[in-house]
């Protein structure tokens, strides 16, 4: 790249939380740790072939809402991107990708993009994570960098729910790591919310790492907030300290009061970071989702039940899918638990899965899907045979989202509604909801 230094005007915020901007030549380039309207000198970082990659040099006119991070480790840590925003902008910027998304990936009309609401924020800007996952390195756990595989060590996260900064500084932090033979790749520390305390999980390439883990695990419980350490060895399963298995034990599990039930998942699982936006999601999809006790409702990318418990009780009856056997297992145990019976859970690939209730002739009057960051593209073909008369549409990715709208519109889907949720404060990560509608033919 050129040693130049050009001054551009950021024009608007897209996906990724990079501001757009245009070099003389007309360019685009896309600049990180920026807002709107600020005038920056750049760093030129690399060229692709429609765009070039910035960083700032110096902020020539900073914006109004721009603040200085409150995190110590900002500078290098590549997990907030957006710290440098007041969090008011931080809800007009994620607003702002969601809608250059919709109007360039869908090809919706600018009118309709951006008269979309902004996110419903967060209630807690800070200390919201009940998880974290830390990286290894001869310096100690922390983050990526930024544009790097390095790891920034830290030694307390402003993300990170209080019990897991305690945690991660009197017992993570301080252990003689140096000391032993080998050391991790990663280790999550995972908030119970039922119980306050905090279960580790160690992610290990060897077997060898047993040894070591008895002694961390003897270190680690000696300490009132630490409920259990676990192992997950790569491709060998999940192991407590002293080396059984732990798949399936009621050690692993994780418990919060979540839509007036009780809801379990396993340590070392996925369940959503920000409980209470969780609950306003859940909230919102209940309120628009039009279940009587004679809907059939399917839950694709169910998890352990988060979204399926809610719908269960009040429909007629919900089919629950998922690729992994661990959430299908916990889907289970929640629906016993809270006493619903007219919900059944199958594992199996939701697109794959889909195209088989097709060819059985299967009907569904409703459909909800929360699929990860690449999309539901698989699936989308099979919906419209399926008889699915509303569905909600749950997504991670402003892109992803926009794409697969852009093929539901085409296939006679009506957007209802749309509304983000911001359930990652100080970074670009927005959750969305979208309400379709099956156009009558």
């Amino acid at each position: 790249m050129s040693e130049t230094s050009p001054v551009v005007v950021i024009e608007k915020m897209v996906a990724g939380g990079l501001g757009l901007a245009h070099l003389d030549s007309g360019k685009r380039v896309l600049v990180s740790d920026v807002l709107p309207d600020e005038h920056v000198q750049l760093r030129l970082f690399s060229e692709k072939k429609n765009h070039v990659i910035a960083e700032p040099e110096q902020i020539v006119q900073a914006a109004a809402q721009r603040v200085k991070p409150e995190c110590r480790y900002e500078a290098r840590c590549g997990g907030c991107n957006l710290q440098h925003a007041a969090y008011p902008a931080q809800l007009r910027v994620k607003q702002q990708m969601v809608s250059d998304a919709l109007q360039r990936v869908a090809g919706l009309p600018a009118e309709v993009a951006e008269a979309m609401p902004l996110p419903i924020k967060s209630e807690t800007a800070f200390f919201y994570r009940q998880r974290i996952r830390l990286h290894a390195s001869k310096d100690g756990f922390g983050y990526r960098m930024k544009k790097s595989q390095r790891v920034v060590p830290i030694k307390r996260c402003l993300l990170a729910a209080e019990p897991l900064n305690e945690v991660l500084m009197q017992v993570v932090s301080d252990y003689p790591w140096q000391a032993k033979r080998g050391l991790c790749d990663s280790i999550s520390l995972q908030l119970n919310p039922e119980s306050s305390g905090v279960k580790l999980m160690l992610y290990c390439d060897l077997d060898f790492l047993r040894l070591e883990l008895k002694a961390f695990a003897r270190w680690a419980l000696q300490h009132d907030g630490v409920e259990a350490v676990f192992a997950e060895v790569k491709n060998r399963g999940v192991f407590t300290a002293d080396g059984k298995r732990a798949e399936g034990s009621e050690a692993l599990l994780l418990s919060a009061h979540i839509d007036g039930r009780r809801v379990s998942w396993e340590t070392g699982r996925f369940f959503q970071v920000n409980l209470p936006q969780n609950q306003t999601m859940l909230d919102y999809v209940k309120q628009h989702l039009e279940l009587d006790k004679t809907s059939r409702v399917l839950d694709l990318y169910c998890g352990v039940g988060n979204f399926s418990l809610p719908l269960a009780e009040r429909c007629h009856e919900l089919l629950g899918v998922d690729s992994q056997g661990g959430a299908m297992r916990m889907a289970r145990l929640n629906a016993k638990e809270a006493s619903l019976e007219n919900c059944r859970f199958q594992k199996g690939d939701a697109g794959l899965l889909a195209e088989k209730l097709v060819e059985k002739g299967e009907k569904f009057s409703h459909l909800l899907i929360d699929p990860p960051r690449q999309g539901a593209a698989a699936l989308l073909s099979s919906i419209a045979a399926l008889g699915i008369e509303q569905m909600a549409y749950v997504s991670c990715d402003p892109v992803t989202l926009a794409r697969d709208l852009k093929q539901l519109l085409a296939q006679g889907w009506q957007l209802e509604k749309l509304q983000t949720f911001d359930l990652f404060p100080q970074t670009h990560h927005i959750e969305s909801v979208a309400i379709l509608r099956r156009v009558a033919t």
